[in-house]
């Protein structure tokens, strides 16, 4: 039997590597990255939240970075928008930010999410803003 490297970082990764631990013959746990403030982290949080109080749309790639913006973020304005690689990244924010009401996500399983889909989804918003936006200048002029 092959030996699993779990390279997934935090308490999930812990987490992960109990189960493994207990349902294969071997695995080894080397969590290959961690986040971390950046030394200019006081001037992006200050940014991230200018943004989000704009409306500006905030792209969260994982369940570990919902966590880690909810360290940094106790709270945001709720203004802020949100879009999620996938599904379990969605459930995360809304659990974090039960306030949090305009989430963009693909849905479904792995295999009907992720950051390609996203792209897909965030460009058929694009488009129907475009759309909707140019309806109401035609309706206006009309």
């Amino acid at each position: 039997m092959r030996t699993i490297l779990n390279m997934k970082p935090g308490p999930g990764g812990q987490r992960l590597q109990e189960e493994l631990e207990a349902k294969t013959a071997g695995s080894v746990y080397w969590p290959a990255f961690t986040f971390d403030r950046s030394e200019d982290y006081e001037e992006s949080v200050k940014e991230i939240l200018e943004g989000a109080e704009r409306g500006a749309l905030l792209i969260l790639v994982s369940p570990t970075t919902v966590s880690f913006m909810k360290d940094i973020f106790p709270q945001l304005p709720e203004s802020a928008r949100f879009a999620c690689v996938g599904e379990p990244t969605a459930k995360a924010l809304t659990a974090a930010f039960p306030a949090a009401h305009e989430i963009l996500f693909p849905h479904g399983s792995s295999l009907e999410s992720g950051s390609e889909l996203l792209f897909e989804l965030l460009l058929e918003e694009v488009f129907l803003r475009k759309l909707s936006s140019f309806e109401a200048t035609r309706a206006v002029s009309s």
